[in-house]
């Protein structure tokens, strides 16, 4: 009778989970009522957790035990872990209460799923009580158990606590294992405490805290304190580490190689990921090149796989360099590797970003034909550009089949079609509220932007007070909506009010509140803008390239044209960038009526490659050319330049064949470009292929080609390539300058030869060159590696005598070195301690930041005896906020 409503529903997931209900069915006889609705009882619960029907899954228990149908304990572990998986930690609590109500006795699996249930949410006091209380059933928690909580301390960030279980399970005699050592290892990564990390790996697997029970190491470990350096900005660590996995026979997976590539990408070092998978991912042979910019390939060929693509596809992304990232995805293709949801939804954006909208829609279809389900990032991307594009139906359409492939609408889909759509404000309000979502700041914020930009300024307000209502804060974007609405309604009144109560909840002015009272002013009133915006400064409020065009823009049509200029060299200074709204201002107000010159050409472009993007610095070039620049090889020379210095070699490579076509033949300075553009994307080969160009065509190299050739493959590590550059160099009777010995130096003194490295370091002084910082750092590094920090104080003393002021960098090594040195020579460890101290004391007085390895270097030489842990505690808290 209770079975019959959801007969249907049974019949219809019978088919598509046969093996399960199979299972179930024919463990018990049909004999049996009792065991055989029990079964199906919980057969109907699996199905209905499984398709996510959770308040269904709910009452199916609930008339399960009405009926008073009592599972065995293999049942009652498998419906606790289902109603744990499914998230639903209330219903694990009442099932396990239900299971001893009924006289069914746990196990130590049952323990370990409520266990569970209540880490992963934070109940530590209950879960610990639970995994002790062992009295009344004579079982001991294992090492699942003890892991599990170790789990749930770190997730919530008490890793100490985690690390204090171990001797919790030394007492009890539950062993550790290579679980518990990675579970630790991961959650002081997540905090930044890598040496605690590193501790953790080197005490457990030798036996220091486990009662002599030695912990092997494997490939999990090594890959979370891989990731957890990458994650730190210490991709070069990540890759000795490496070396160490060979060295303890070890070979490093897809997953090793995917954290370094994603590490890089997340540096902003996409050409060393990219390099990073041609060279070694590809690889057969195991090799061990520079740890800068490489590490160990394994016997084993790794290839790369959707993820490693992803990853850089992503990366190129995040860096505006779009061409480069669907190349990618076709190389990706070509190799018959299969995409993802999230790399298909990855490459949709990228499209979407570069305007390429009709790609896009293709790639969406392709992606469902192909097996894969676009998620609610896929349609988000697609809705958010068709209701900028105002294509509203078209955005409705996808809405229509989200509901039909059964698409969750989270805050993030629902704010997305807010902000689109205007009109449904209060309906898509209604529908949250419906599927139990609440909205958040930013959805408010959306309505309130949007309603502004319709000119509906009243429902604008009225969201706002809706928004208080909820016991949502509105933030000073909210703010910066409304006042700049008001602004442009003429409701100058109101913004006063608004300015005031914004004020009165502690918010500070934002670039977009700053914006909307200089755009007010700046027609006429141009000098009440500039202080203003001088205010602001003073405010330490950071103004953004929209407050400084905006400025710009009010001084050139005020006739402050020099202020205007001011303005431009600030936005270069400060690295802020232009967009193309920038660069009509700046052209508009420099040339009125008057046609460029090359000067203004190079100019405006050396601002337009700021963005470090393509799309701008040509549309910047196509519209100096459209106000009458002419066209000549050095305006050509500018863009190539430009480009190359951006690691652009393909555009600069499209540009250098439409000045051939123009009749312009390229000169040193351009071949230059083109070289160091390919040195730079480390494309040694590409770079010779030009070298050689150059030669064939009669165009002489100068001591600068020699130069960028000898940095790149420096870089590199291509010691061959870079002594036959240097005799070739010689040959040609060009003579060393400054910047050659520095490349030199720090090639050798990166590959180990010390020796030819210092003989070049005499040589380069004896002739009369300052070498760089960068060149003494090198220098001083290979020291302090050696333990020689007598040579390596010798060679600040010379810096400074020099006039070469020590850096940020210079302070790290030495104070490290010594540290290093009072740990291996405990002799001398009150020397080198008081050397360390000194050193980051200059540091300090100097205004420079130590980085992440030198605070947690200098904890142990800091702190007083048993003070180690709360000296590095400090030392993390008052750095905190400067790293």
């Amino acid at each position: 009778m209770l079975i019959n409503p959801q007969r249907h529903f049974v019949k219809h997931l019978a088919d598509a989970s046969k093996p399960l209900l199979s299972r179930s069915l024919a463990s018990h006889s049909s004999t049996n009522p009792h065991h055989f609705y029990t079964s199906l009882f919980c057969t109907l619960i699996h199905l209905f957790l499984r398709c996510r029907r959770l308040s269904k899954a709910i009452a199916a228990f609930s008339a399960m035990r009405d009926y008073k149908f009592t599972p065995e304990l293999p049942h009652w572990n498998a419906l606790l872990h289902h109603f744990n998986c499914a998230g639903l930690v209330h219903q694990v609590m009442l099932t396990y209460q239900e299971m001893i109500f009924s006289g069914v006795r746990p196990n130590v699996a049952t323990k370990n799923v409520v266990v569970h249930s209540r880490c992963k949410v934070g109940g530590f006091d209950k879960a610990l009580s639970f995994s002790r209380d062992n009295e009344d059933y004579r079982f001991m928690s294992d090492v699942v158990t003890y892991n599990t909580l170790i789990w749930g301390f770190c997730k919530f960030g008490y890793v100490e606590m985690g690390l204090g279980l171990v001797s919790e399970m030394v007492k009890r005699g539950v062993n550790c294992d290579s679980f518990t050592c990675n579970i630790l290892m991961k959650g002081f990564c997540d905090k930044g405490l890598l040496e605690k990390a590193k501790l953790v790996m080197d005490t457990m697997c030798s036996g220091l805290i486990t009662d002599g029970t030695v912990v092997p190491r494997d490939v999990v470990g090594f890959n979370t304190f891989i990731n957890g350096y990458c994650k730190a900005g210490e991709v070069s660590v990540g890759l000795q580490l490496i070396r160490r996995m060979t060295k303890e026979s070890l070979l490093p997976d897809i997953v090793t190689y995917n954290t370094l590539i994603d590490g890089f990408c997340e540096m902003g070092d996409v050409d060393s990921a990219k390099s990073l998978m041609d060279k070694l991912l590809e690889c057969d042979i195991s090799k061990v090149v520079d740890g800068e910019k490489c590490g160990v390939v394994t016997e084993v060929r790794q290839r790369p796989d959707h993820i490693t693509y992803t990853n850089l596809i992503g990366g190129y992304g995040k860096h505006q360099q779009m061409e480069e990232a669907l190349a990618l995805y076709k190389e990706m293709l070509g190799k018959g590797i299969e995409p993802d949801v999230v790399t298909f939804s990855c490459v949709v954006n990228l499209l979407l970003k570069t305007g390429r909208f009709s790609e896009a829609k293709y790639l969406f279809h392709e992606m469902i034909r192909v097996g894969v389900t676009p998620n609610h990032v896929t349609y988000s991307s697609l809705v958010d550009f068709l209701f900028k594009r105002s294509d509203a139906m078209a955005a409705f359409g996808l809405k229509s089949q989200m509901v039909v492939r059964g698409i969750t609408f989270d805050v993030v889909v629902f704010t997305t079609f807010i902000d689109g759509d205007m009109k449904g404000v209060e309906c898509l309000m209604q529908q949250m509220k419906a599927h139990n979502v609440l909205p958040n700041v930013v959805t408010f914020t959306s309505a309130i932007n949007g309603y502004v930009k319709c000119g509906m300024l009243e429902a604008a307000i009225g969201i706002l007070q809706d928004m208080v209502s909820h016991n949502i804060l509105p933030n000073a974007f909210t703010y910066s909506s409304l006042i700049y609405g008001c602004f442009k309604a003429g409701r100058k009144e109101i913004v006063e009010g608004l300015y005031e109560d914004m004020k009165m909840r502690g918010l500070k002015d934002n670039i977009f509140i700053l914006n909307a009272f200089m755009n007010n002013l700046k027609e006429g009133r141009i000098e009440e803008a500039e202080a203003l915006f001088k205010d602001s400064l003073f405010k330490r409020l950071v103004p953004d390239r929209v407050n400084y065009t905006t400025l710009m823009d009010g001084l050139f049509k005020s006739g402050k044209d020099s202020s205007a200029l001011e303005v431009t060299e600030e936005i270069t200074a400060k690295n802020i960038g232009f967009d193309i709204i920038s660069y009509n201002v700046l052209l508009n107000g420099l040339l009125k009526g008057l046609h460029p010159t090359e000067i203004i050409h190079k100019i405006v472009l050396t601002a337009a490659s700021e963005a470090k993007r393509a799309d701008i610095i040509f549309k910047v070039h196509k519209k100096l050319v459209a106000m009458g620049l002419n066209l000549n090889l050095n305006v050509f020379g500018n863009l190539i330049t430009i480009l190359c210095g951006l690691k652009m070699t393909r555009r600069a490579s499209s540009v250098l064949e439409e000045m051939s076509k123009a009749g312009f033949h390229a000169d040193t300075v351009i071949y230059n470009a083109m070289i160091q553009g390919h040195c730079k994307s480390s494309h040694l080969q590409k770079a010779s292929d030009v070298y050689s160009q150059m030669i064939a065509e009669g165009v002489p190299p100068n001591l600068a080609t020699y130069n960028i050739l000898l940095g790149g493959f420096a870089s590199a590590a291509s010691m061959h390539e870079v002594a036959k550059l240097q005799l070739e160099m010689e040959e040609k009777g060009f003579a060393p300058n400054g910047t050659t010995f520095d490349i030199l130096i720090c090639a050798l003194g990166k590959s180990g030869n010390m020796k030819e490295s210092i003989r070049l370091y005499c040589e380069m002084i004896t002739r009369g060159f300052i070498p760089r910082i960068s060149t003494y750092n090198v220098l001083a590094n290979n020291f302090a590696k050696m333990g020689k920090m007598k040579q390596a104080m010798e060679l600040l003393n010379e810096m400074q005598t020099r006039g070469v002021p020590p850096n940020s960098s210079t302070y790290d090594i030495l104070v490290t070195g010594w540290c290093d040195l009072s740990y291996h020579e405990r002799s001398m460890k009150k020397l080198c301690d008081a050397e360390a101290r000194k050193l980051f004391t200059e540091m300090n007085d100097n205004g420079f930041v130590p980085s992440k390895t030198t605070i947690c270097r200098l904890g142990p030489v800091l702190a007083k005896l048993g003070k180690v842990a709360e000296a590095q505690r400090l030392l993390d808290r008052i750095y905190k906020t400067k790293i």
